[in-house]
């Protein structure tokens, strides 16, 4: 037995010995470029601290997830890390980075569709709405970005946003608060054979919606998050929506008000969260509507997940894989909340179609190619100087997406309790500021074909 582990504590020493475990402490850590970022945000993403000893196998790991965990507050355009050598021993790190444009009053020009290509149909502008998006992303340099809203037309809106991601000294509690108002002349009523059923009153409103919250998250470590929300929802109908749709709240009636909890965990690994390439994300959340603080409060409850995982397999070639999941309660569910497929969530290749339903799951595939790898352009007729230099990046695509939708309630949506399979190629163009504009040429498993426009990242 002696011998045993002599012969394993002898292994082991020999092992250990044979790898690189010298070190360097940085002794500095200097910020260039932060005109209204304050530090302590900055700070606050980085995997090391000053005086931090950190290995010299790890020490460019640690710089890159650094990188991307800035990149990821959204708050810089470009970002560079380098290390100047004090000693044998000692390294300074100098972070040089160049600040976005915070400020965007934005004129609103909108149509009111579930997406692009269902408005690239009709190409109709009778759904129009405009006004003014004003957006102060770093109102006072600590990432607590205030968005206001100003909107008339086809459907009126307005409200605000404010977030504060700390608010504690230890920097892992952060909240922020929303309210906002908004009418319409038209509303959806319905779907039948997966095409929405709309409700006009040209003279008045047939709906009003009241909406407010405040959420509270907490961050201890760098890529947990927790979030928990309180929102208060009161919402009237006309009399007209109640005849064609008695469900449309709730049992006949036409006006409600009700409060909500929700929780979400946020686990984010990803290199650029607008366009990942590598990493992985995963995402869970529990909502439960109406807490019976109010009669006749609604009563409803749905969970949802999010798996992604985003691997590089050559200098220019990436592979990405997800799974995307909508659990709730089987019962009917007030038409106005109940969402399945064709809005925020799609299968590709059915972005024509709204499915209503209880429950679903998406999982998606995707190869993509870097035609032109991230680089950037430098154009000196811009004036303005947080403009002058533009990222860019072009990939071509090849996907494959297999979903399915469980309804107990509507049944006049064919394509509902069955497999959707859409495929295809796609050529995605990002840009600065988060653009993305990503073109696919897509087919599914009834022998449909399309072109699809999109504005988000494909996984």
């Amino acid at each position: 037995m002696k011998s045993f582990l002599l012969i394993t504590f002898l292994f082991s020493s020999f092992f250990i010995s044979g790898q690189d475990s010298s070190s360097v402490v940085i002794s500095d850590i200097t910020i260039i470029g932060n005109k209204k970022t304050r530090d302590f945000i900055i700070l606050r993403e980085l995997t090391f601290n000053k005086n931090d000893t950190i290995l010299k196998s790890r020490l460019i790991k640690n710089l890159e997830q650094s990188k991307y965990n800035l990149t990821n507050t959204f708050l810089f355009n470009f970002i560079t890390i380098n290390t100047v050598k004090q000693d044998e021993s000692h390294i300074e790190v100098v972070l040089i980075l160049e600040e976005r444009w915070y400020v965007f009053p934005v004129p609103i020009f909108t149509v009111a569709e579930p997406n692009f290509n269902t408005w690239w149909e009709t190409k109709s502008l009778k759904r129009a709405s405009y006004g003014m998006y004003v957006a102060l992303e770093n109102l006072t340099g600590r990432n607590d970005p205030l968005r206001l809203i100003f909107q008339t037309g086809y459907s009126s809106e307005f409200g605000f946003l404010y977030q504060l991601p700390y608010i504690d000294k230890k920097k892992q509690i952060g909240f922020s608060i929303t309210s906002l108002y908004n009418n319409k002349k038209e509303a959806i009523y319905g779907t039948e054979n997966n095409k929405r059923l709309f409700l006009k009153l040209p003279d008045k409103k047939i709906q009003e919606e009241y909406y407010s919250n405040v959420s509270f998250k907490y961050r201890k470590k760098l890529y947990n998050t927790h979030s928990f929300t309180l929102s208060h929802t009161g919402i009237s109908i006309d009399d007209t929506l109640l005849k064609v749709n008695e469900n449309y709240i709730s049992n006949g009636i036409k006006k409600s008000s009700f409060f909500s909890l929700g929780y979400r965990f946020v686990h984010n690994k990803t290199n650029y969260l607008n366009y990942p390439l590598k990493g992985h994300y995963m995402s869970f959340s529990l909502n439960k509507i109406g807490l019976g603080i109010i009669s006749d409060e609604i009563d409803m409850f749905y969970s949802k997940l999010w798996l992604r995982k985003f691997f590089q397999l050559s200098e220019n070639v990436y592979y990405s894989t997800s799974l995307e999941m909508k659990l709730s309660k089987n019962v009917k569910q007030p038409y106005f909340l109940q969402e399945g497929l064709g809005y925020n969530d799609y299968v590709r290749g059915f972005e024509y179609y709204i499915i209503d339903g209880q429950q679903f799951a998406i999982f998606r595939n995707q190869f993509r190619y870097a035609i032109l790898p991230q680089s950037e352009i430098i154009v000196d007729y811009i004036p303005f100087e947080k403009f002058k230099k533009i990222p860019y990046a072009l990939y071509f695509g090849i996907y494959n997406d297999v979903g399915f939708l469980n309804d107990n309630y509507f049944n006049k949506n064919p394509k509902a309790n069955t497999f959707l399979n859409g495929a295809g190629v796609s050529l995605d163009f990002v840009t600065y500021y988060d653009r993305i504009l990503r073109i696919e040429f897509g087919f599914n498993n009834f022998a449909q074909t399309g072109v699809f426009i999109h504005f988000t990242t494909p996984i």
